[in-house]
């Protein structure tokens, strides 16, 4: 295994019994060497600023608040808030505590199946899209942004995301691994529902965003505002998946779909994945989490 990648499971196994046993399994039988070789070179970015110790702090930060959420939401059936205000001050205008969140969902991506699978779905998705202008909605820490420059398959891209540590994360990120020869790109940190386009967008995605907000529906019209007929539209969502900030409670892949196909957009294709490999309805019958993605094309 890479140096990096093995001292951040070693140190994330000695803190996290539960942990160490996990990521043993998830070494063995699920991720990719390609997927450590991805790993091994962000560990090699993030590190120029980060011990590999406040990385792991950070993926346990993450694992530790997600466990705490999740015991909420099985006891009362719903998240813990339920407002922008609510998480706002408490999580995206907290720097230190987001920068550390942010952390924790890059080094997720690979430690966690459900993101592996849902990742890998998205570089599939992604990879049949075309055209003049790219739009991602909260690229974060920028992986899912890099993917698609790196692809080089529209003339420009654009990032919009409300919080300026994710903008900084993934700028640094997006500087340091894409191609020579990478297509040209902003990052704005403003409100999507109130930024105003010179242009409308060929592409858009926009991932694990629509249940941070009070209402999806009005996010879903705004896409349908700014892209062109015909716009492929990447979407992912979670379902019955609590986090600090999940604020907007999505029950079933099929109240996703009714959703999206009522805002005028056609599914072209879907994916899901369970939090736990159990089959989707007694994921449906015990409340654990699904990720859910598709490919829409907008009517």
């Amino acid at each position: 295994m890479p140096k990096l990648t093995d001292k951040l499971i070693a140190d994330i196994s000695e803190k996290n019994p539960l942990q160490k046993v996990y990521l043993k399994e998830l070494l063995e039988n699920d991720i990719r060497d390609e997927e450590i070789t991805d790993l091994e070179n962000i560990l090699n970015l993030l590190c120029k600023e980060h011990t590999i110790e406040e990385l792991a702090d950070a993926y346990l930060l993450l694992v530790g608040d997600t466990m705490e959420e999740t015991a909420f939401f099985l006891r009362n059936g719903h998240y813990r808030y339920s407002t922008l205000a609510e998480v706002d001050e408490k999580v995206y205008q907290n720097t230190d505590y987001m920068s550390k969140y942010m952390l924790g969902l890059m080094l997720s991506g690979y430690l966690w199946k459900n993101h592996l699978a849902i990742n890998r779905y998205f570089k599939e998705a992604i990879s049949s899209f075309s055209g003049k202008n790219y739009l991602e909605i909260g690229p974060g820490h920028g992986r899912y942004f890099l993917e698609a420059i790196n692809l080089g398959a529209f003339d420009h891209y654009t990032g919009v995301d409300l919080s300026p540590s994710s903008i900084e994360l993934a700028r640094s990120f997006i500087e340091t691994n894409k191609v020579p020869d990478a297509k040209p790109y902003d990052l704005i940190c403003a409100d999507i529902t109130k930024y105003e386009f010179d242009s409308l967008f060929d592409g858009v995605s926009i991932s694990e965003v629509l249940e941070h907000v009070e209402d999806p529906r009005s996010l879903l019209k705004r896409i349908h505002e700014i892209t062109k007929e015909g716009a492929d539209v990447y979407v992912s969502v979670p379902i019955n998946a609590p986090e600090i900030d999940h604020i907007y409670l999505f029950k079933s892949n099929e109240e996703v779909f009714k959703m999206v196909e009522e805002e005028n957009f056609t599914i072209k294709d879907s994916f899901y994945v369970t939090s736990n490999g159990v089959s989707y309805e007694k994921a449906q019958k015990k409340r654990i989490a699904v990720n859910l993605a598709m490919h829409l094309i907008r009517k």
